[in-house]
């Protein structure tokens, strides 16, 4: 083989030399300029002895050592075999021109774009014969430097580097298996808590929508339409000037369901500091009537003749109805509803009534039924429930500080066979003056209430008759009460050091059939006591037996 012809193809020749391979450091930069010089061939070595040719599409990037240049060097056809150790420098370039200088050759030999195969090279023609239907040649004596050379960068970069496509085995040992283990459980509580958390955005963002958004909306038409603190918007305008020229004469043609809501949000203020009297007077009777109206509309049949016949619904003038008790001013403060005039059930537009006070209702064990508390107004201070069939209070929320039964200062309760098996837990804790809970069947707890500091300091009257309360009579320190009605009961015994409230001026505990126990002077000579009952004790069967006015038989 012609060297001059093997030059022509070959510009670059390593050059084989027993320096040792410097470090592979910093040849990033230059691979990645190697990349974009595709203008002339890129630098062969020959392979090593005995290393097998790869694939010749395979073109793997081969880094090159920088190696002193020998100007002597003249490239032949095979690779000089002085030194196990393949130079991967490129020789000196003799072209048809003639020698160049050392300087541009080792300018040449330096530049980083000259010294790294680009990987993946399509095989070109000299690769390739059409002889053999386009499949590669394998490496002969003349193509050695081609694609033999070639094959050996590539066989060296695969064993040394890791380069080409060939499968990585799965590492399954323990401590790589506990770790996918931990990294899957981890995923799993991220995805868990992030679920979550688009779970609570969701209902805050319903729960958003369903309260918050009418308080804005009606906040917003109270901007626009006028401030209720200083001045009435058109809507509560239109309720107040219907009220005042149609509910006079035809008291049922007023819209109640739609004007009472509206009239409800003007405030204290603008009915305490408007000078327009009419308007505000409109205001409190337009909701008083509603209030009352609410009542009518929920007694069905004979119950609203019955309250026909009492004058209810004749006019719009509420305190010439029957059982309707007013002030001067013209405020409703007083309600009484007996049987048959007495609604189904108990409406909630009757928390309109802001001045009612008292509040009493008789049913027929039948009427009225559902549940009260949140539909009464917080001004009340005296509710009085006979025979009804309520299924108790709404919650023990409402005898509590901010409750619209928080005000109470007389509770009475009788008959109301549905109301529960017990007192509210609040009662202990209220300023009541007077607790009636009569043929209740609930259970009382005596010694609560006699320990009760709250109930030392106000109750005057405890009526729990009729409870088939089963109890000794241990301590009942109540210093202002004066009425004490325990009979019908299962009252058992009074002992020595019992002592009865100071000033007690009517006690009651006839049929307690297994009452016993001492009758003490402190209760035989309190003169203030006027009425005493023991009838139906064992103390009846004691002859001749006295103290004071009580009686025993």
């Amino acid at each position: 083989m012609d060297p001059s012809s093997s030059r022509s193809k070959h510009k670059y020749r390593p050059v084989r030399t027993s320096e040792p391979v410097e470090p592979r450091r910093a040849r990033t930069t230059a691979t990645s300029n190697a990349m974009f010089n595709l203008s002339k061939p890129l630098p062969m070595s020959p392979p090593k002895s005995g290393s097998p040719d790869l694939h010749p599409d395979i073109s793997l990037p081969v880094p090159l050592q920088p190696r002193i240049l020998n100007p002597n060097y003249v490239p032949s056809t095979h690779a000089s075999k002085t030194s196990k150790t393949h130079s991967f420098r490129p020789s000196m370039e003799i072209g048809t021109g003639g020698k160049k200088s050392l300087e541009s050759r080792n300018q040449r030999s330096t530049d980083p774009r000259r010294q790294y195969m680009r990987f993946n090279r399509q095989p070109s023609e000299s690769d390739t014969s059409p002889a053999m239907g386009g499949q590669h040649v394998a490496p002969t004596e003349e193509n050695h430097g081609k694609a033999s050379t070639r094959l050996s960068h590539e066989k060296t970069l695969v064993d040394h580097y890791g380069f080409g496509s060939y499968p990585i085995e799965k590492d399954n040992s323990p401590e790589k298996l506990q770790f996918r283990q931990s990294m899957r459980r981890r995923r799993l509580r991220i995805l868990f808590v992030s679920l979550i958390i688009v779970i609570l955005l969701i209902v805050a963002i319903i729960l958003l929508v369903i309260f918050v958004r009418p308080i804005i909306t009606r906040s917003t038409h109270s901007i626009g339409q006028g401030s209720s603190t200083t001045s009435l918007n058109q809507e509560q305008t239109r309720c107040v000037n219907d009220y005042l020229r149609n509910a006079t004469s035809d008291p049922s043609s007023y819209s109640c369901t739609s004007c009472l809501p509206v009239l409800q949000e003007v405030s204290s203020d603008f009915l305490n500091t408007s000078t327009n009297t009419t308007e505000v007077q409109g205001i409190r009777t337009a909701r008083q009537f509603c209030g009352i109206r609410a009542i009518f509309d929920q007694s069905k049949g004979s119950g609203q003749g019955n309250l026909t016949s009492l004058g209810w619904m004749k006019d719009n003038q509420v305190c010439t109805w029957g059982g309707v008790s007013c002030d001067d001013s013209g405020l409703v403060i007083g309600l009484t509803l007996q049987y048959p005039a007495i609604p189904q059930t108990i409406p909630n537009q009757l928390a309109a009534l802001t001045s009612l006070v008292t509040l009493s209702i008789t049913g027929d064990k039948n009427d009225p039924t559902g549940q009260i508390g949140t539909n009464l107004p917080p001004s009340l201070r005296d509710l009085r429930l006979y025979n009804t069939s309520l299924q108790g209070f709404t919650s023990d929320a409402v005898f509590q500080s901010g409750g619209t039964l928080a005000g109470l200062t007389a509770l009475t309760m009788d008959g109301n066979w549905a109301m529960g098996s017990r007192l509210p837990g609040p009662l202990l804790s209220m300023p009541l003056q007077t607790l009636v809970a009569r043929n209740q069947i609930v259970f009382i707890d005596l010694e609560a209430i006699g320990t009760s500091l709250t109930f030392m300091n106000s109750l005057v009257t405890l009526d729990l008759s009729s409870n088939g309360i089963t109890a000794n009579l241990t301590i009942l320190y109540l210093e202002h009460l004066t009425t004490l009605n325990l009979s019908n009961n299962n009252i058992v015994f009074i002992p020595d050091n019992f002592i009865f409230p100071p000033i007690i001026e009517n006690l009651d505990l006839s049929n307690n059939p297994q009452l016993h126990g001492t009758l003490t002077p402190q209760l035989c000579l309190n003169s203030r006591l006027t009425t005493c009952s023991f009838v139906g004790t064992t103390f009846s069967a004691i002859p001749n037996i006295g103290c004071g006015p009580c009686r025993f038989l």
